[in-house]
């Protein structure tokens, strides 16, 4: 598979090897990508050589020069990759294209999952605080943000229906007074759906919602039980085929630990069976991190391990499905964009969603103008992965652009996204797929 890149529009002349270059052998055959453009090419070894710089650019035809070009592996001498990729970020970052809140009603829940990061409390959103919540999204409208994206979150947010109807409708309507696209999703655990709640959610215009399985039932209810310890999965899986007749789409997210790592495999063959079409499917290996048991610690994935866990997986988890999501964007994470924003039933505002609950983590309060923790707003808008020695240097960057801000503050320690273990994996997958398909875009380059 040739996946194409951009042309950068000017002379072939005067060009250098692009920062952003990584390369792979495959027997005998050698692979060149650009990270930045994700495109990919099949190398004689000369090329290979004179990309690596163990051979001069002068061995070049005009020709080859322009097709490495076209594809990224090559960029004008006088481009400094680095500091583009950094003045892109750096704009995407205070961009005001868009805005995502996250919102929690309540941050109790009707499960128990023994691998959950939240604490849980009865706390639901009161009125002022919903008051607040609608004059914070005018403050967004008033900045000139174009569109916005609300995302209902707990907790459960379904233990707050009309919550989340009342404040939809408010935030829908301000929207549309002010000609600004409005989306609206939600991330429930599926078990308080029924026709009533799912009729709701279209009135309210949230037309995507994710819900979680673990696996088959015996596993799945051993993961995800409720409070007394009853079992959840026979009532999820009927409350999925509701949302579709309602053109509500549905994306299921499987979380995986140590005792259930092929779960994935099992819901994508459970759903088909069920007749359920979801959206997407996806594995979401469950890191250690805080409020975690002993027991519980020991089944999670350390970071380091998730990429080793995919690695060689790539076809049996249908990994090259995501590889379209592998892009660059300039603000990968609503934790590093100013505009965006998690809100917690008590008003808090959060950079990032794991810090829910821990108002020592907020940055500010809608209701107490007064409480503010300018710390936290600077540690995740003021970080400069591009100072950072390890990360400035890495070819990889444009995939990542340092790396999950919440556990470089958190752990303080830096660690490199599963991107870049997966990228040779999720590329060669591609181009794999086609080959074997008889797709005929790869082409050799030069």
């Amino acid at each position: 598979m040739l996946t194409k890149g951009q042309t950068m529009g000017v002379d072939v002349a005067g060009y250098k090897p692009s920062a952003f270059n990584v390369f792979t052998r495959r027997g005998e055959r050698i692979f060149a990508s650009n990270t930045l453009l994700r495109s990919l090419v099949e190398l004689e070894e000369r090329h290979y050589l004179i990309l690596t710089g163990s051979a001069p650019l002068s061995g070049l035809s005009e020709e080859e020069r322009s097709a490495l070009a076209e594809e990224g592996l090559l960029v004008p001498e006088r481009l400094d990759e680095v500091a583009l990729l950094r003045m892109s970020c750096n704009r995407g970052r205070f961009s005001t294209e868009f805005a995502e809140l996250a919102i929690a009603p309540t941050m109790a829940c009707n499960f128990a999952c023994p691998y959950c990061f939240e604490t849980p409390t009865s706390a639901r959103m009161d009125e002022a605080v919903q008051d607040a919540v609608v004059g914070h999204v005018q403050a967004l409208l008033d900045a000139q943000v174009r569109s916005l994206h609300i995302s209902w979150y707990g907790g459960e947010p379904l233990l707050c229906p009309d919550i989340v109807e009342t404040l939809s409708a408010r935030i829908a309507r301000l929207c549309v007074e002010r000609e600004v696209p409005l989306t609206l999703s939600m991330t429930t655990n599926g078990y308080l759906l029924n026709e009533e709640r799912v009729a709701m959610l279209r009135r309210s215009g949230i037309n995507e919602v994710q819900v979680t399985l673990d696996g088959g039932k015996e596993e799945h209810d051993r993961h995800r039980f409720l409070r007394d310890g009853g079992p959840t999965f026979d009532v999820i899986v009927h409350n999925m085929t509701l949302l579709a007749p309602q053109g509500i789409r549905l994306h299921v997210r499987v979380n995986i630990d140590k005792s259930n790592p092929s779960a994935f495999v099992r819901v994508k063959t459970l759903l088909n069976q069920a007749g359920i079409e979801p959206r997407s499917v996806y594995p979401a290996l469950i890191e250690q991190t805080r409020n975690q048991g002993e027991e519980q610690l020991s089944l999670c994935y350390g970071h380091e391990e998730i990429g080793d866990f995919y690695q060689g997986d790539v076809r049996a988890y249908q990994i090259q499905d995501g590889f379209d999501g592998m892009r660059f964007v300039a603000c990968n994470c609503g934790a590093e964009h100013a505009f965006s924003a998690v809100i917690d039933p008590e008003g808090y505002l959060y950079r990032c969603w794991n810090d829910v609950g821990r108002p020592e983590r907020a940055y500010a309060s809608l209701v107490d103008e007064a409480w503010e923790n300018p710390a936290e707003l600077v540690a995740y808008l003021g970080r400069d992965p591009f100072t950072e020695q390890e990360c400035s240097a890495c070819p990889y960057i444009p995939l990542c652009l340092g790396g999950c801000l919440w556990e470089y503050l958190d752990k303080g320690s830096h660690s490199c996204a599963s991107e870049k273990t997966l990228y040779w994996d999720i590329l060669e997958e591609n181009y794999l797929t086609e080959e074997d398909e008889g797709g005929d875009e790869h082409e050799d380059h030069p």
